[in-house]
């Protein structure tokens, strides 16, 4: 039988009150082993007499140290450094330069999970008039009316939790590759804050102290991509992401991203794979490729710190 978070030594010796410990942790531990079903998080909510923020703060650090009670839950989203601490255990290793793809695959799969009951919840409790087990038997109107309406105005709501989530998310991946590579967070590099010039910045140790400024998007390059390059008024510049659409980046969207100067952009390898020939092909000032594949980001970011340029790429 475990024993219950106010009774843990270890937890009481990391300075967690006790207070906190009974009136909270104590609870959300007997919440989520004694449910038979995963537990919606605004019903475990409603099951304090306080702010739903402060339920939200003190549940955010009991998956902290509990990760493995995420998956009891439903509608949660804990910080960014506990779903990659899941993502490392499922991949059964540390993020790295060669596995930043495979550990934004397994972050997504733990998002989704995540997400998905929430919207399976929802979605059956809407159709429910016309449900007859699994199989739905509705006028056309009124699904499209329910779909258009109600069901829109739900995912709007949810996308806004999950854009955030995931630019962090993302963000956060790189930033734990580049500390695992030997750099030291603050000194090496840093992660800026909102409304700065990219997102997060690598230092050379010496010469010039020069400075890579990285602008990242998650899975996308819209404007927002482009006008975060066009913003940074630095030559050290590059676009790190986890971009999914090949076409994003057709021969003429290129143009325009080789006129924002960045000195390269880096791309998933089955991204990078399947680009245009001629969008593959096109260069930098430097007369280096544009597109690299993500996996170069943190051994190109190594060189840089040690040398303040980004070493030379011409193709595969």
């Amino acid at each position: 039988m475990s024993v219950r978070p106010s009774e843990n030594p270890e937890l009481i010796a990391a300075g967690i009150s006790k207070r906190v410990l009974k009136k909270y942790w104590d609870r959300f531990d007997e919440i989520l082993r004694s449910s038979q079903d995963r537990v919606d998080v605004d019903d475990l909510i409603g099951q304090f007499d306080v702010r739903a923020a402060t339920v939200r703060k003190h549940l955010r650090e009991f998956i902290r140290h509990f990760p493995d009670r995420l998956t009891a839950l439903v509608g949660f989203y804990p910080d960014a450094d506990t779903i990659l601490n899941l993502a490392e255990m499922e991949l059964g290793e540390r993020v790295s330069a060669d596995n930043l793809f495979a550990v934004n695959r397994a972050s997504k799969r733990i998002v989704d999970a995540i997400t998905r009951p929430r919207h399976e919840r929802f979605l059956r409790a809407k159709l429910a008039p016309w449900l007859n087990g699994d199989v739905v038997s509705a006028p056309a109107s009124e699904l499209i009316d329910l779909m258009y309406e109600e069901y829109a105005d739900f995912i709007h709501e949810a996308d806004n939790a999950l854009v955030s989530i995931a630019g962090r998310l993302n963000e956060e991946i790189l930033l734990r590759a580049l500390e695992n590579s030997g750099l030291t967070r603050g000194r090496d590099f840093t992660r800026t804050g909102n409304n700065s010039e990219a997102d997060i910045l690598v230092h050379q140790q010496g010469g010039r102290r020069k400075t890579l400024y990285c602008e990242v998007k998650s899975y996308h390059a819209r404007e927002r991509f482009l006008r975060g390059l066009r913003d940074i008024p630095h030559r050290e510049k590059v676009g790190v992401g986890f971009f999914r659409d090949p076409s994003e980046f057709n021969p003429g969207r290129t143009k325009t991203i080789l006129q924002a100067q960045p000195l390269a952009v880096y791309l998933p390898e089955d991204t990078f794979e399947r680009l245009d020939p001629e969008s593959r092909q096109s260069v930098t000032a430097e007369q280096d490729r544009l597109y690299r594949p993500l996996s170069r980001f943190i051994p190109d970011a190594l060189v840089f710190h040690e040398e303040g340029r980004l070493p030379p790429f011409q193709g595969d």
